[in-house]
């Protein structure tokens, strides 16, 4: 089943999205608003299936790379794309207030695998984990009110979608790990490689190479004075409906499971972290608490299997 379709017909996926109440962005008429520049917002280089844009040295309209990886999938109905202005003329962001210091940001209507963002809030400068296809003036004007941005980190290549422009309007480094760097298929200009273990963005939080879904993939740490420590797991780790295990596959809308050394390496690092509240790549895989405990019984689980 495809990931978008998984969350329209999963029942508790729907219940989840139904009682977000999303904060509107373009209905807020108190914003402050500044010119956005978008490079070929009228040329169709944004994948429809994955949400991948593509510069023009990389561009072939036959084919999607990001899709063409046994990770993701090809539509069934060919390669498609779409435009900057078809999206902003169809598409907004919505902000969901999960904790006071974190914004959950998706795209309404859903696009692309439903991807989701989150907007840290920090006292040295704002973080946004994971990016989004689609940014437009109402949206951007929010996040300036909220302080802006700082940096952004991305989990995975299928997040790296608008990363450029979104980097470009608000100035700051887009944080990747150098395993992925073959993924990028757009403006390098504010791309910052790392090739470490973890990084620190800034205090209290940081970002680690646990590998699994792509060797380059990370997880974000995030540790505040006033909220419970928190691990942000992309795809890394992906949380069951019922909310009780964890896992970690290769490729989630293809069933392929990891290799067993891949499968540890992912959980041991992931081990090495202290959190309590989990922010996964849908809307109904958020833990408020507890996370750290179901990891621990999620990583028991596999060691029993695989002994």
């Amino acid at each position: 089943m495809k990931r978008r379709e998984f969350v329209k017909y999963s029942g508790i996926a729907a219940g989840a999205l139904y009682l977000m109440k999303p904060l509107n962005i373009p209905e807020d008429k108190n914003l402050k608003t500044r010119i956005m520049k978008i490079s070929n917002p009228e040329k169709n280089n944004i994948c429809v299936t994955c949400g991948t844009r593509y510069s023009d040295e990389y561009f072939d309209e036959n084919l999607c790379p990001v899709c063409a990886d046994d990770r993701q999938y090809i539509n069934l109905n060919g390669q498609q794309w779409t435009s900057y202005k078809q999206m902003k003329d169809s598409h907004s962001l919505y902000f969901n207030k999960l904790r006071n210091d974190i914004y959950e940001i998706s795209i309404r209507p859903s696009f692309a695998i439903g991807q989701k963002a989150h907007l840290i809030l920090h006292p040295e400068g704002n973080v946004l984990w994971d990016c989004l296809p689609f940014l437009d003036e109402a949206a951007a004007a929010f996040i300036d009110k909220l302080g802006g941005l700082k940096a952004i980190a991305i989990s995975h290549p299928h997040y790296y979608s608008l990363m450029a422009e979104w980097a470009g309007y608000f100035d700051c480094p887009v944080y990747l790990h150098e395993n992925d760097r073959k993924w990028v298929f757009d403006k390098e200009d504010n791309i910052h490689f790392f090739s470490e273990d973890k990084l620190e963005i800034t205090k209290g939080i940081e970002i680690v190479n646990s590998g699994g879904h792509f060797p380059g993939s990370t997880v974000l740490h995030y540790k505040s004075e006033n909220q419970a420590p928190t691990l942000f797991g992309g795809d890394t780790l992906y949380l069951s409906l019922n909310k009780k295990h964890l896992s970690a596959m290769y490729s989630y809308p293809n069933n392929i499971a990891l290799e067993k050394k891949e499968l540890f390496r992912c959980f041991e690092k992931v081990k090495e972290l202290d959190f309590d509240a989990f922010f996964g790549a849908f809307s109904w895989q958020n833990l408020f608490e507890g996370a750290g405990e179901i990891f621990k019984k999620s990583y028991e689980r596999y060691r029993g299997i695989y002994s």
